[in-house]
This record gives C-alpha cells, sequence and structure tokens, in this order.
C-alpha cells in the first residue's frame, strides 16, 4: 500500500511539473498570442481589436501568479483556451474532433506490433544463436533507437513524396467520399492510416520483440519449462504453453 501511494504521489507531482511548465513556458517567452497574430496582419488593426483579440485568447496582464492560478482553475473545468490555429474554436473542440482518429490509429497499431513483437520475440529465444537471433536482435535495437517524428519523416518523404504510394495529408479523400459509416468512407480513411500506422508499428515493434525475449529468456529457465521439456512434450507446446503464455 504504502508503494502505491509513493507511485501515486510521484505521478501526480509529475503531473504538476508538467502542467506548471506548460504555463511557465509560453508566459516567461516574449510576445504573446495575440501579437502573433497582429504581426501576420502587419499591424493593420486598431487598439481597440487587439484588445479584444487578446480577451479572447485568455492574454490579460495580471500578476504572474494570479494568471497561474487561473490558468488552474481554467483546467480543472476543462477549459483549454482558444486554438491560435483555428481561431476561434476552442481547443477541446479541435481536441474531440482529431481525437477519434487518433485512437482507432494508435489502437490498430498498437495490436499489430503487440502481435508481431511477441511472436518476433519467442522467435529468437526459442532459437538463440540462429540466424534469426543473430539478425533480429540488433535490428530491432536500432530501430528502438530512431526517433518516432524522424521515422515518420523519412517515411514520408520516400513512400509518400516520392514514389507516391500513400497520401501525405489529410484523414480521407474529401472530394471522391462522404464520410459516415460506408465502404467507400473505410477503404478511404485505411489507405490514408496506413503510413501512420506503419510509422507507428516499426517504432513499436521493436520494444514489444525485446521485452517478450528478456522475458522468455528469464521463463524458460524455470523447473516447469525444464519438466515438461524432460517430460518429452512437443517443442511448439512447450514453447507456447510453457514459455510464451507465462512469459507474456
Amino acid at each position: 500500500m504504502r508503494h502505491l501511494l509513493r507511485r501515486i504521489g510521484f505521478y501526480l507531482v509529475a503531473l504538476w511539473v508538467s502542467v506548471t511548465l506548460n504555463f511557465l513556458i509560453p508566459h516567461l517567452s516574449p510576445g504573446n498570442p495575440a501579437q502573433a497574430l497582429m504581426s501576420r496582419l502587419k499591424g493593420k488593426v486598431s487598439p481597440q481589436a487587439q484588445h479584444a483579440l487578446e480577451i479572447s485568447l485568455g492574454v490579460n496582464h495580471d500578476p504572474l501568479w494570479s494568471q497561474y492560478l487561473q490558468y488552474i482553475n481554467n483546467l480543472l473545468h476543462g477549459n483549454l483556451g482558444v486554438s491560435i490555429t483555428y481561431l476561434p474554436t476552442p481547443v477541446s473542440q479541435v481536441i474531440g474532433q482529431d481525437l477519434p482518429w487518433t485512437l482507432v490509429l494508435v489502437g490498430v497499431a498498437l495490436v499489430i506490433s503487440f502481435v508481431v513483437g511477441t511472436v518476433l520475440g519467442i522467435i529468437v529465444v526459442w532459437w538463440r544463436g540462429s540466424f534469426s537471433d543473430v539478425v533480429f536482435t540488433p535490428f530491432f535495437t536500432f530501430l528502438s533507437a530512431i526517433p518516432y517524428f524522424w521515422l515518420a519523416l523519412v517515411l514520408l518523404y520516400i513512400l509518400g513524396s516520392q514514389l507516391n504510394w500513400f497520401p501525405i495529408h489529410g484523414g480521407y479523400d474529401t472530394d471522391n467520399t462522404v464520410p459516415g459509416f460506408n465502404l467507400d468512407f473505410i477503404l478511404s480513411a485505411a489507405q490514408y492510416a496506413i503510413l501512420p500506422a506503419i510509422t507507428i508499428v516499426i517504432g513499436s515493434i521493436a520494444a514489444w520483440m525485446l521485452g517478450m525475449r528478456n522475458a522468455m529468456v528469464t521463463t524458460l529457465s524455470e523447473d516447469y519449462v525444464m519438466m515438461a521439456e524432460a517430460k518429452g512434450l512437443p517443442s511448439w507446446r512447450v514453447m507456447f504453453t510453457y514459455g510464451a503464455r507465462n512469459a507474456i
């Protein structure tokens, strides 16, 4: 119980630090969102319009501690402010529009990377020292060190921009499909999701494979696995029933 409370306390402190930094960095930086928007208009806005824009964006000149308390209060009430990119749309509405797409994409990619990574982890452990172990282990160790965003840019440039195999922006074909539960829309959305899904799978599969490999190494040294082998059970049964199932 003490360990659980300690972990909860750690995550609460980490959350508070993240929220505080998210507040301080923009507020201590030069300028504000209203001035950034004004610069696009090259100053051709009246002072009254600028003041109204600052109010709509939540910019005020109160003491920093007062702004911080207001910021925390807005967060607790679900008020995330107004999006600068999609002005005057609230940030919560922008998140609500894109969140379902993200959940579906990440969910499908997570299932694929888990299944493939787990199977590869089983293979490289069961045939340790073989070609698969010698090749897969260092290769996926290298992949695990590649940042997601860098991998995404490389795939976007090669598969999307140069080879034109996949679309490089958007969530579906807005010209030829109508959003809804119909086959054309589903196929179009799936086509647009392939490239980001590949990025997530490649970036995640290494962690699943290496994690499964390490767990299998420990599991295969257990007495019940050795007993199963001594009883003469088939290798596939020992591998999946006694090894992989307990390692997972």
